[in-house]
């Protein structure tokens, strides 16, 4: 009996100094994001944690599934992180990205040049591409990666780039594929205003927790395909722009 209080009051002791150890010197870092998928109009939450604290559980419930294989896209950060657990979210009116598309057949390879327009205040893209896929001359808003001089892009994986927004201006990306080769990209646009967007209602972390650093966190995400059968969302019509083009008929 003793040997079992001893047990159990060093099991107190060790959680007590852990806890403590997050209050006095070192906050617990967690993470948060919402995914909204524009092509299959579906949502959830997500987080690279391994074990889950109150904050998060608000989201991700008490008994979080394992991210699928479809949403562990390998982000762009210092540890090549991806999402640990995910939970259904609400699908939310979210305006993506407007894309367009130009393609031309010079020889034996088709150019593109894509443009992505934000509808809405975004830090960040990334881009992703199908494995099989041989990309040659890549540029971003005009620029080749520094010191490159294969035409070849040469990468491990899908990652293709990761680009900042400055002013929220468009992103131009221009590259050739193979001719016979089929467009395969995949876009994550991110706005780092999860906590303050008022379409969400996200209490602040106790001020024992800070956001995870190193990693694309606290951000709405908005994930969307571009490929050969992708085409602009066709505008909705206001009853009032109705009313207008009506009269001007």
């Amino acid at each position: 009996m003793i040997t079992l209080l001893f047990i159990v009051a060093v099991g107190f002791f060790i959680n007590a100094h852990l806890n403590s150890n997050y209050i006095e010197n070192k906050a617990k870092p967690n993470s948060l994001l919402y995914v909204l998928n524009e092509d299959t109009q579906s949502a959830i939450w997500a987080t690279y944690d391994v074990n889950l604290d109150e904050w998060t559980q608000k989201h991700l419930g008490t008994n979080p599934k394992e991210a699928n294989s479809n949403d562990k896209l390998p982000l762009f950060s210092k540890y090549n992180s991806s999402f640990t657990y995910s939970a259904k979210a609400d699908v939310l009116p979210i305006e993506g990205p407007s894309v367009q598309i130009q393609d031309s057949v010079i020889g034996a390879k088709k150019q593109y040049t894509i443009t992505i327009s934000p509808n809405r205040k975004v830090n960040r893209y990334d881009i992703f591409a199908n494995e099989n896929l041989t990309i040659y001359d890549f540029k971003a808003n005009g620029a080749s990666l520094i010191g490159w001089k294969d035409s070849k892009y040469r990468r491990n994986g899908k990652k293709i780039l990761s680009y900042y927004v400055v002013d929220n201006l468009p992103l131009k990306i221009s590259f050739s594929l193979e001719a016979s080769a089929k467009l395969d990209l995949e876009l994550l646009e991110s706005s780092f205003d999860l906590l303050e967007n008022n379409q969400f209602s996200i209490e602040e972390r106790p001020n024992w927790m800070i956001p995870m650093p190193f990693v694309l966190n606290d951000a709405v995400v908005i994930r969307k395909k571009i490929n050969e059968n992708y085409s602009t969302p066709a505008k909705v019509t206001t009853p009032l722009e109705t009313e207008i083009n009506n009269e001007a008929n």
